[in-house]
């Protein structure tokens, strides 16, 4: 085999390892931004609640002070150290408010919300994981948002470093063979940028 073809090869291999890893790497994301939902029943000093309850793989102190901010904006957050009351006023007068437990911790490497009615009378499980669900959708399109405008930066570098070496006094000491792995190697990487760009998008779309 001669040097052109087993180059040749070697980018085969390579593309063919990188969307095998890149199909990985997407099944990973979904989980990453997963809006799943669960009924669940949890204890909250001694006593039972049955709620509903959501896991995010994402650092603890970020989706608490996340969650602090969605969740301080729908009702009124006490503090009891072990869970938080949450006091969601009425639409109207004549109504009484509606109270709910909240509890948010770390297990593993997730982080768990939990929330349920506070009073066995007020249960709908399906409005709970509603306000879950809006929570995870406004947290995630935000990181995916800040991640998609930071990919679009890097693929125009890359696309203006292989304009930059194209046109480079530099280039016209070189052989062909050498400019032509240089400029697939560009070629290469602005097309992983481009993957994850679709990739990051596609994942806000569904989400959205």
């Amino acid at each position: 085999m001669n040097k052109k073809n087993a180059f040749k090869h070697l980018l085969l291999g390579i593309v063919l390892s990188c969307t095998f890893c890149s199909n990985a790497l997407s099944q990973r994301a979904e989980e990453y931004y997963s809006l799943k939902m669960y009924n669940k029943e949890f204890h909250v000093e001694g006593k039972s609640y049955e709620g509903a309850s959501t896991a995010l793989l994402h650092p603890y102190k970020n989706v608490r002070k996340a969650w602090w901010r969605y969740i301080k904006s729908k009702a009124y957050l006490t503090n009891h150290i072990s869970h938080y009351v949450l006091k969601v006023p009425s639409k109207s007068a004549e109504e009484e408010p509606t109270y709910l437990i909240n509890t948010i911790h770390q297990s593993d490497n997730q982080t768990i919300i939990r929330i349920a009615y506070r009073d066995a009378d007020d249960v709908d499980n399906e409005s709970l994981k509603n306000l879950l669900r809006e929570f995870k959708t406004q947290y995630f399109s935000t990181l995916l948002e800040t991640q998609i405008i930071k990919q679009e930066k890097v693929s125009k570098k890359l696309g203006n470093e292989m304009d930059s070496y194209q046109t480079s006094r530099k280039i016209a000491s070189l052989d062909s063979i050498e400019i032509k792995k240089q400029i697939n190697a560009f070629e290469y990487q602005i097309h992983q940028s481009d993957l994850r760009l679709d990739s990051l998008k596609s994942l806000l779309g569904k989400i959205k």
